[in-house]
């Protein structure tokens, strides 16, 4: 009787962590994160600038980011993020 319910136990028990491993295996890394940061930063950056939100080279320079990015990318997506914002940056100035 009781070896059923120490078998169930350990049945669920395994169970259970191998469901917190696949979940922590899935959680972001620092890189997504600051790509995701970059990413919000440009995008105030551009609602805060309309005349520079029709701009062919950060339109394809964030959408190239967020390919980059999503493709486990992060560092090459950084960098063409941090390019986009420059060039928003620079418009924004030269306003």
């Amino acid at each position: 009787m009781y070896s059923h319910g120490i078998v169930a136990v350990l049945i669920l028990s395994g169970a259970l962590s191998g469901l917190g491993q696949s979940a922590s295996a899935q959680a972001p890394t620092v890189r997504d994160e600051r790509c995701a940061n970059m990413r919000r930063q440009l995008e105030l950056a551009l609602s805060h600038s309309v005349d520079v939100q029709n701009n062919e080279d950060v339109t394809r320079l964030r959408a190239h980011a967020i390919q980059l990015c999503s493709a486990g990318k992060q560092a090459q997506g950084l960098r063409a993020l941090s390019e986009a914002l420059g060039i928003v940056e620079q418009k924004q100035a030269g306003r």
